[in-house]
């Protein structure tokens, strides 16, 4: 293969023995893949490779003066699965994310949508036995002095902080 790709063999050409028959296809060299480990990025960033070459890209990087907060507007949202019962005080320090994108809008109805970003993602899916932690951070911008209300619209345990001021809160 090229630089910047590897070789996968495809499991349906090893024999029994464990020896290759010659189905290979060459694919883009995911440097964000889990088994690559170190990531390249920082750990506190997602890294998000192209599906179709071989780059990637560090989104939500603090190192670039910023923390959570994706430079293209937005906001960043980190999956996290559990088979425990988790609740808002559940610590992530340290995890990593199963799954990560960039969402445009904060707008999931139920647990379809949530799997939808999943996919969109390109991250595994998560089991009917588990439990999904999702933290969406991003930064509002008002652009003059006003009140405003917050809510948090959801038949799940959640909450809407501003920094680290709960604001809204639905127990679920």
């Amino acid at each position: 293969c090229n630089d910047g790709y590897v070789k996968r063999i495809d499991p349906g050409t090893v024999d029994a023995d464990g020896g290759f028959n010659g189905f290979f296809q060459c694919v883009p060299d995911d440097v964000c893949a889990a088994a690559a480990a170190p990531s390249p990025c920082h750990t506190a960033a997602v890294c998000k490779s192209n599906a179709a070459t071989a780059d990637y890209e560090c989104q939500c990087n603090p190192e670039l003066g910023f923390r959570d907060t994706p430079r293209g507007g937005g906001f960043c949202l980190k999956m996290y699965y559990s088979r425990e019962v988790a609740d808002l005080n559940t610590p992530l320090e340290g995890r990593s994310p199963e799954a990560f994108l960039i969402d445009e809008i904060i707008d999931v109805a139920d647990t379809d949508g949530l799997r939808d970003l999943v996919t969109e993602s390109r991250s595994g899916q998560f089991g009917d036995e588990e439990y999904v932690i999702a933290v969406w951070t991003g930064t509002l911008v008002l652009t003059q002095a006003t009140l405003f209300e917050a809510c948090v619209l959801t038949s799940e345990l959640a909450a809407f902080y501003v920094g680290t001021l709960k604001v809204a809160e639905n127990p679920g």
